[in-house]
């Protein structure tokens, strides 16, 4: 009987212990009432790898402009709280499961400022925040707007191009603050973490200046992976000499939706185009009912292909059951190397095959080029 007793305290205080060692984040922010706050992490290395299966999506509602919130399981998570009423967010890259997190701001007119304390990491990027302050609100000012914009029955493209331009250089604008903090902070975990953030030719340039103790600290397996996209990037780079219109196509082998090999050759005595393509990207789905009409318009001259990449397999097949694509649809593992062989720089990338596999030519984006182009080939 004494040891069965003894046996139940040593568990209590294992089970003390385990509960003691989970990352608890703690916040006092004035005007956050008793709002709910939406939750959301994942591992590390998952969100860089872009598995986004383990993904934990919770809630938790503060009293009186205060929660606590404790992560479950022992992985260095990324995450994020995003308020209900403001819909403002506070994301943090890297929780370590033992971690003790504070946080404590305020909102005012819908504008969240925070600062963080517990780990250096965190308190780096609260004040590298208040740096970037000014642009993170222009910023969240222009994604709301897109989502308006996108949101009508018949969106303007003109205005759509005019918020990505004027997006695209607000972010140039913060990754040029954060370059500097990396310049100024080689051995910090933070600049491990920007440098992340930052387009691969500077990744190449600023990841042999980081100290040692960045490159196998918290960010290791990200900096690593940001290496290998940069080899992927040199490839790519180097294949474009070889993606031109009259050059042989690169002949690939990948699984279709009933899980059978279909071969770029075994498509014969018609032009093909190849989509590349992802479920997770809105300029690509945007583009599929004007694809699905040329696809109506001109299937017994050319076979559509459609090549999905960065995908998982679950969210490929419902993206081609919701949009109804009845085109050959083929996945993309993220082992192979297709796009990269193609020089895809981005997605949605288009290329338009003649019936003896030589390229006719590459359309990157959603652009009226590629259906003129089809336009001529087959009227």
């Amino acid at each position: 009987m004494k040891q069965i007793s003894f046996l139940l305290v040593t568990l209590g205080i294992m089970l003390t212990f385990a509960a003691c060692d989970r990352s608890t984040i703690t916040a006092h922010i004035k005007n956050l009432g008793n709002d709910t706050v939406y939750v959301e992490y994942i591992p590390l290395t998952d969100y860089y790898a872009r598995n986004m299966n383990t993904l934990v999506r919770d809630t938790v509602v503060a009293v009186n402009d205060k929660f606590t919130y404790t992560i479950s399981g022992n992985d260095d998570v990324v995450i994020e709280f995003t308020t209900a009423r403001a819909g403002q967010a506070i994301t943090f890259p890297a929780v370590n499961h033992a971690d003790r997190i504070k946080i404590a701001g305020a909102i005012e007119d819908s504008d969240l400022s925070y600062t963080a304390t517990g780990t250096v990491v965190v308190e780096a990027q609260s004040q590298q925040e208040l740096v970037n302050k000014p642009l993170i609100v222009q910023i969240d000012s222009l994604e709301n707007l897109y989502k308006v914009i996108m949101g009508s029955m018949t969106p303007d493209d003109s205005a759509i191009n005019n918020i990505r331009e004027a997006y695209k250089n607000l972010i140039l604008e913060k990754q040029a603050n954060d370059l500097t903090y990396i310049k100024s902070n080689p051995a910090s975990d933070y600049s491990g973490y920007l440098l992340t953030r930052q387009p691969i030719d500077t990744f190449n340039v600023y990841y042999e200046k980081l100290a040692d103790n960045v490159k196998t600290g918290t960010f290791k397996e990200p900096l690593e992976l940001c290496a290998k996209r940069y080899d992927d990037y040199l490839q790519r780079k180097l294949n474009e000499e070889n993606v031109k219109p009259g050059a042989a196509a690169p002949v690939f082998t990948l699984k279709n939706l009933d899980g059978k090999d279909v071969c770029l050759t075994d498509i014969q005595g018609k032009y093909i185009v190849l989509d590349f393509w992802g479920s997770w990207c809105s300029w690509c789905v945007r583009g599929y009912p004007r694809m699905k009409e040329y696809y109506a318009k001109y299937k017994k001259k050319v076979e559509f292909v459609g090549i999905a990449c960065n995908d998982n397999d679950e969210d490929w097949r419902n993206a081609v059951q919701k949009n109804e694509l009845q085109w050959t649809q083929l996945f993309h593992p993220k082992e192979d190397n297709v796009p990269i062989r193609y020089a895809v720089k981005g997605f949605p990338t288009k290329v338009i095959l003649d019936s003896e596999y030589k390229i006719v030519g590459v359309f990157e984006g959603e652009s009226d080029e590629f259906y003129e182009k089809l336009d001529k080939l087959f009227k």
